[in-house]
């Protein structure tokens, strides 16, 4: 029938951008406030921050850390433990932070992207 909107594909296709837009966000902006933010002990750390692809329901993740070795447990640590010195820089919850910091006007930035 001629007219009908496929509204699933619409939607999909709606994600696919919003997702786009937002990794196109944090990788350009979050991520590297994020790397600033990361502790700098060895560098190791900093390494393995990365942005992923976004998923299908327009998720991004921004991460430190690799599952499997040391870097995984010593990012969590790093990251919650606020307790901790950091005399070669960085900071406790430098992946939260970043992301906090940036929330109020993440919608607007990514918007803007996906016109």
């Amino acid at each position: 029938m001629t007219g009908e909107i496929d509204l699933a594909a619409g939607l999909e296709a709606l994600l696919a951008k919003a997702g786009g837009a937002l990794h196109d966000v944090v990788a350009e902006e979050i991520f590297p406030i994020s790397q600033d933010r990361c502790p700098k002990e060895s560098g190791e750390l900093a390494a393995t921050g990365r942005v992923s692809d976004p998923q299908p329901d327009g998720t991004v993740i921004l991460s430190y850390g690799n599952q499997g070795d040391k870097t995984g447990i010593y990012a969590i640590v790093q990251e919650m433990d606020v307790n901790l010195s950091h005399p070669n820089g960085g900071q406790a919850r430098y992946v939260d932070s970043s992301v906090m910091e940036a929330a109020g006007t993440l919608a607007e930035r990514v918007a803007a992207r996906m016109k």
